[in-house]
C-alpha cells in the first residue's frame, strides 16, 4: 500500500514515513488495502515494514490506538459488479460520460468504509472471514426480495447468492447489517415485499433496518426490461402498506425497523414524518430521513436569523421538482421574513436524463446553465450540494467555472449554513 503523503509533524512523519513509501506489513501481518491499515495500526506498539526505492525499513512506533499517523494512502482497486439488474441505474446512462459514471461496484471494503450497498452475491467465504475477523460492520445490503425467483431475476439471473446462508453467518458473529429494497412496480411489491421485511426482520437486531426506495428510470431505458415507474397514487399505498408493518414492529421492538425512503413522502405530497419516525436515522444516506433532517436544521438555525440585512441581497435557490414544493413552502417564507432579503426560488427540469428523474443530485450542469441564464447577474445561485462531485464536476462533465462562464452568475453550492451561506455578506 503506498503512502501518497506524510502530514508533517504527525506520529507518522516523526517516525520516518515519507511520501512514496510502501507498507507491507504492520506487526507482520500483511497490508493489501486501507481496511487491513485501520485494523492492524489500531495498537499501541506499531512495528511497520516498509518498502523504500530498493530495499526495506524497518519502523517502531509507540502511539496512541487512535493515532492513524497522518498519512494519506492510494486507493483499493474495487471489486465490481457482475450482478445484470434489471433496474440498474448505471445501464440507463447514455454514452460519453466519464470513465467513472459507468463503475459499478460490489465491494464489501466500500460498503463497510462509506455505506455503499452490494447485493453479496460476490462474497466469498475468505471475505466473510475477513469481514468477521475484521468487525468490519455495519455492512449494507441490498435485498430486493427474498423470494429466490423474484431476486434472481431482478439481479439479472445470479445462479450462486445464497444471500439468506450469508447473513445468517455474518449476524452470528455480530456483524451489523442494514438492507434497502428498490421497489419495482408489480415485480417485488405486494406480497413479495411483505414477505422480504418480515422474513429479514426474524434477524434483528443484526438485521437492524430495511429501506425501501423507488426504482430509478432515466429516458435512456432502451432495450431494457420494462418497469412502470412509481406515481402519487402508488406511493400512497406502498406509504401505507408500510404504516401497517411498522405497527407490527413498533410493539415488538419499539421502533418501525421498515423505513420509506423520503421520495415516496414527497410523491404522495404527504406531509413527512416527525424526526421520531426515523428512530436512529439508520438509513439516511440512502434517502430515508434527510428531508427531516434538513428541515429541522433549518429550523433550529432560522432562530438566529436577524430580523435585516444591512444591505440588500438577492439569492436565487436551484432545486430539482421533487424538492421544490417543500423548499419553497417551509424554507423560502421564512427567508423572505429578514429585511432587504430577497428570495426567488428557481426549478430545474432534469431534460438530460428526462422527466421521470426529479432528485437535485441528478441534475447536470447544462441543464442548470440553460434554466438560469436568463437571470439577473446582480443575484447569487444557490446550488444544491448533492448535484456536483469532490471535484466540482457535474454528471455531464460541466464544472461550476463551466456555469459561471456560461451564465455570468455568481455560483455557490449549498453545504449546510443558511447564515452564512445565505444572508450573511
Amino acid at each position: 500500500m503506498k503512502i501518497l503523503k506524510v502530514i508533517e509533524n504527525r506520529t507518522g512523519w516523526k517516525a520516518g514515513l515519507r511520501e512514496g513509501d510502501r507498507i507491507i506489513s504492520i506487526n507482520n501481518n500483511i497490508v493489501n488495502d486501507q481496511i487491513d491499515y485501520k485494523y492492524y495500526i489500531s495498537e499501541q506498539y506499531v512495528d511497520l515494514n516498509i518498502s523504500r526505492g530498493n530495499g526495506e525499513i524497518k519502523i517502531e512506533i509507540e502511539k496512541d490506538p487512535d493515532d492513524d499517523l497522518g498519512i494519506i494512502t492510494d486507493s483499493f482497486n474495487i471489486k465490481r459488479c457482475k450482478n445484470k439488474c434489471v433496474f440498474c441505474f448505471i445501464d440507463q446512462n447514455p454514452s460519453g460520460m466519464r470513465k467513472s459514471i459507468y463503475i459499478k461496484d460490489e465491494d464489501y471494503r466500500l460498503s463497510f468504509l462509506y455505506g455503499n450497498y452490494i447485493t453479496m452475491t460476490n462474497l466469498n467465504k475468505k471475505d466473510i472471514k475477513r469481514i468477521i475477523e475484521q468487525r468490519l460492520s455495519p455492512l449494507y445490503v441490498s435485498m430486493h426480495a427474498v423470494d429466490k425467483k423474484v431476486r434472481k431475476f431482478l439481479l439479472g439471473g445470479n445462479e450462486k447468492d445464497n444471500i439468506i446462508d450469508k447473513i445468517k453467518i455474518l449476524i452470528s458473529n455480530d456483524i451489523e447489517l442494514h438492507g434497502q429494497v428498490v421497489l419495482c412496480p408489480e415485480i417485488n411489491d405486494g406480497k413479495i415485499l411483505k414477505e422480504t421485511v418480515f422474513e429479514l426482520f426474524k434477524y434483528y437486531p443484526y438485521f437492524r433496518s430495511l429501506s425501501v426506495v423507488p426504482v430509478g428510470l432515466t429516458k435512456f431505458r432502451t432495450d431494457l426490461y420494462p418497469i412502470k415507474n412509481i406515481n402519487k397514487n402508488y406511493s400512497k399505498k406502498i406509504i401505507k402498506k408500510i404504516e401497517e408493518f411498522q405497527k407490527n414492529f413498533k410493539r415488538q421492538i419499539g421502533e418501525n425497523f421498515v423505513y420509506p425512503s423520503d421520495e415516496f413522502f414527497i410523491s404522495a405530497d404527504i406531509q413527512l414524518p416527525p424526526k421520531g419516525y426515523y428512530d436512529g436515522f439508520y438509513q439516511i444516506e440512502n434517502g430515508v430521513g434527510i428531508t427531516r433532517k434538513f428541515l429541522d436544521n433549518f429550523y433550529i438555525q432560522s432562530k438566529l436569523f436577524p430580523k435585516e440585512i444591512p444591505a440588500r441581497k438577492r439569492i436565487y435557490i436551484v432545486t430539482g421538482i421533487l424538492m421544490y414544493n417543500i423548499i419553497n413552502n417551509e424554507i423560502v417564507p421564512i427567508l423572505k421574513k429578514i429585511e432587504n432579503l430577497e428570495v426567488f426560488m428557481i426549478r430545474v427540469k432534469n431534460r438530460f436524463f428526462g422527466s421521470t428523474v426529479t432528485v437535485s443530485g441528478l441534475l447536470t450542469g447544462r441543464d442548470i446553465g440553460d434554466t438560469i441564464k436568463k437571470l439577473e447577474p446582480d443575484g447569487l445561485v444557490i446550488l444544491p450540494p448533492d448535484c456536483v462531485n469532490n471535484e466540482g464536476l457535474f454528471l455531464d462533465d460541466w464544472s461550476l467555472k463551466d456555469i459561471k462562464k456560461y451564465t455570468s452568475c455568481e455560483i455557490k453550492v449549498f453545504r449546510g449554513n443558511f447564515f452564512s451561506e445565505l444572508i450573511k455578506d
